[in-house]
């Protein structure tokens, strides 16, 4: 039937398309339940497609066996059904080919007859002949449905009764795709975009996220050492997070989505991505940008990826390993004695340290994964991170969860992937989309991007700053335990509390020491640069203009503690290390 008023008439545009069979039309024992649904009703068109290349052609197949085709609007049908289909099989699925309008695809199944065989064809001449194309699946898993990829012609997904195969060459050959996908009967399949959503029998919907690695999939990539994919481009959707961040996999959190809350449980992957286990709800994609990358072997030398900028200026890189980020450039003086190097040390540990973006900002937390076969990275959008305060007591995992989000996000525009596996390099291109649902401008993006990048930088100058009053105090502390027990004792401190002091009251301004104790409203500098990062990462938009008079503020403020800092160091801590070094403190007292 048709109609063209949205259902309120319908005309009739065919005879019937079904074998019509008297003996398989009466009742199959009564209904099951009080409320009969009919299910049980038999020779019925089971499948209908309209031609997206032809206005006018159709598609029909019925549960009983029989395809038909019209190709003038309904005016009149001819049955094409296969001559080598079972008589009583079920046409699940007609897929007419999204490149070429002769050809389609049928899956077909007849397992109600307790035949579990897989029925697939295929037709490039719209139905006059057709071609059985099953070979590489098994002989007992009947197939549900068939799909052609419009990405690419030829590729072609199948669900069965089990699970999903793929066929790279229009279905001359099959191969079962390995994934995390239960064993389950697969009724549906389709591609929106470059996802594969599959509908299963256990009510459920599952998303193979990016399937672009199988549009560019080819033979020779088998024999290479390593084979980077070129990354989709990505629309840099916003996910909202608002949950207890647990670091315990047992520990059960909830989160929003909209006026519902679920539960999940917070997951590790093996290279350090941070995933959740949702357990009564459904899982985003992956935030951020997939790379896909091919390794014949695993590698025995170091595996790098590379995120560059559209010049080729590299924005954050990771490694197979866990490296730790360059540390301290530090050179003792050439003393004579024990206690003459020790004091040196003091005098060079105060100096400003030459460490570039590149050295202090490196993700330690991420690792490039280097399997043997296929490999998933994703790229959180993220810069790199400030640098990262030394571990301290009083410090608290709030604090720290502060910084998660001062690294500022790429914003849209092209970017590239580079990937080195011994000498071997690759490199593709790929573009960062913006949300098309949200009215950002480019000039919005950049003013975001530019003030996000701002406070990273001084929330690093505010985190090497107390590393560096950290380092001081403890050798401060070191030569007071030394000085115990000589006649210079007393001496020694009273100037070292003294300078621990001065140093306490400059810590005291850029973080709060007391972060354990309840104390609402309490914050320091750093804090302030964490929380207003945060604010300003909450949406797209531009920056307020208060966000912008506050980072002036805060600005000012840290200027002024550095360079307290630097007049002690310069003034302060000579006079101490003079001190230590003419009383011949041993430095190592039984």
């Amino acid at each position: 039937h048709r109609s063209t008023d949205e259902g309120t008439s319908w005309e009739v545009i065919s005879p019937d398309l079904t074998r019509n069979d008297p003996e398989k039309l009466g009742s199959s024992g009564g209904p099951i339940t009080a409320d009969n649904s009919g299910a049980e009703i038999y020779c019925t068109i089971f499948a209908f497609r309209e031609s997206p290349h032809e206005q006018g052609v159709f598609w029909a197949g019925s549960d009983d066996g029989l395809i038909h085709l019209s190709r003038d609007g309904g005016k009149n049908w001819e049955n094409v059904t296969p001559p080598d289909l079972p008589e009583w099989a079920m046409i699940s699925i007609i897929e007419p080919s999204p490149h070429d309008a002769a050809t389609a695809y049928v899956a077909a199944t007849c397992y109600k007859s307790d035949d579990t065989a897989p029925y697939l064809y295929k037709t490039n001449d719209y139905g006059k002949t057709w071609k059985k194309i099953t070979d590489g699946i098994p002989a007992d898993d009947f197939t549900r449905t068939i799909r052609e990829d419009p990405n690419r012609r030829g590729l072609l997904y199948c669900g069965t009764e089990t699970g999903i195969s793929v066929s790279f060459d229009d279905g001359a050959s099959w191969q079962r795709m390995e994934t995390n996908l239960p064993i389950v009967p697969i009724w549906d399949l389709i591609i929106k975009g470059t996802d594969l959503v599959a509908a299963t029998h256990g009510r459920a919907f599952w998303i193979l996220d990016d399937i672009t690695p199988l549009h560019q999939m080819h033979d020779k990539i088998a024999s290479e050492a390593a084979h980077l994919f070129k990354p989709r481009d990505t629309v840099r959707f916003r996910y909202y997070s608002h949950s207890n961040d647990r670091k315990s996999p047992v520990y059960l959190s909830y989160k929003m989505t909209g006026p519902v809350t679920v539960g999940f449980r917070p997951t590790e992957a093996a290279n350090g991505a941070k995933t959740e286990e949702f357990l009564d709800a459904g899982r985003n994609p992956p935030e951020g940008v997939i790379i896909h990358y091919y390794l014949k072997e695993k590698p025995t030398s170091t595996v790098k990826l590379s995120i560059l900028d559209a010049d080729g200026k590299e924005i954050r890189s990771f490694t197979s390993k866990k490296e730790q980020a360059a540390g301290s450039k530090r050179q003792a003086a050439d003393t004579t004695t024990e206690s003459e190097r020790a004091a040196a040390e003091l005098q060079v540990a105060t100096g400003e340290e030459e460490v570039s973006i590149e050295d202090e900002l490196q993700d330690e937390s991420l690792s490039a994964p280097v399997a043997a076969g296929m490999n998933r990275f994703v790229w959180d959008y993220r810069y790199p991170k400030p640098t990262k305060m030394e571990d301290r007591p009083g410090v608290t995992a709030r604090q720290e969860m502060m910084e998660a989000n001062v690294a500022p996000k790429a914003i849209p525009g092209t970017y590239q992937v580079r990937l080195t596996v011994g000498g071997q390099t690759s490199t593709e291109s790929f573009a960062i989309l913006p949300d098309p649902r949200l009215p950002i401008s480019e000039k919005d993006f950049k003013a975001q991007f530019d003030l996000k990048c701002a406070i990273r930088d001084r929330l690093s100058e505010t985190n090497e700053t107390l590393n560096q009053i950290q380092r001081v105090r403890s050798q401060v502390e070191e030569w007071e335990k030394r000085a115990k027990g000589t006649d210079h004792a007393t001496r020694v401190a009273d100037a070292g509390k003294t300078l621990r002091d001065q140093l306490r009251t400059i810590e005291g301004a850029l973080i709060n020491l007391d972060a354990e104790k309840s104390q609402p409203g309490v914050s320091r500098i750093k804090e302030k640069l964490g929380a207003l990062s945060s604010m300003i990462d909450e949406s797209d938009h531009a920056p307020t203009k208060g966000a912008g008079e506050v980072y002036t503020m805060l600005d000012a403020q840290l200027d002024e503690q550095r360079k307290q800092l630097r007049h002690l160091l310069d003034e302060q801590i000579p006079s101490f290390g003079d001190l230590v070094q003419s009383l011949a403190i041993p430095p190592i007292v039984a």
